[in-house]
């Protein structure tokens, strides 16, 4: 009978919840472009021409931070391509209230969504973990089954019959 350790359950849990940490992921991502497109389309389009023109003159980025307005603080994003970057190679940028808005919204859904998947990932770890053998998790939480390592033997691993002929 094998036993369920904190790493085992941990490792349970974390995998349970992938469908979860996806959804997170896309999320983050929308965010991510979101904030690219708002970037973009707030850059005057005669700086967008001059930089097809004169590339070596401009300074590109792939991340984009707020300067403390409306409901941002000092954070910084990454994002997937690059900005052209504003005074002295800054990658900060006001947004206006509406983007912000937008923003602050989808910002708001991520971090509920990664306080219910910690919450969760949570509760798993310490049902697995009061369950305490594969036997009783197989009974009780079947879902978690596929998930758990393959079963250990305690079984010497030398041979000792070898070790008897030479006695």
């Amino acid at each position: 009978m094998s036993r369920i350790t904190k790493e085992i359950a941990t490792q349970v849990a974390n995998q349970l919840t992938t469908k979860k940490r996806e959804t997170l992921k896309e999320l983050d991502f929308k965010f991510r472009s979101e904030l690219e497109r708002m970037y973009v389309e707030d850059t005057p389009s005669e700086i967008k021409r001059l930089e097809v023109m004169f590339p070596q003159y401009f300074e590109k980025r792939n991340r984009i931070g707020f300067n403390g307005t409306n409901g941002f603080g000092y954070e910084v994003y990454s994002i997937k391509g690059t900005v052209i970057a504003t005074t002295s190679g800054a990658y900060y940028t006001k947004i206006s209230s509406e983007n912000a808005k937008i923003l602050k919204n989808l910002d708001n859904e991520i971090q509920d969504k990664k306080k219910e998947l910690k919450d969760l990932v949570n509760e798993l770890e310490i049902i697995l973990y009061s369950l305490r053998t594969y036997a009783k998790v197989a009974e009780q939480f079947p879902e978690a089954v596929p998930f758990l390592p393959f079963k250990t033997t305690s079984a010497l691993a030398i041979n000792i019959e070898d070790l008897r002929k030479k006695l």
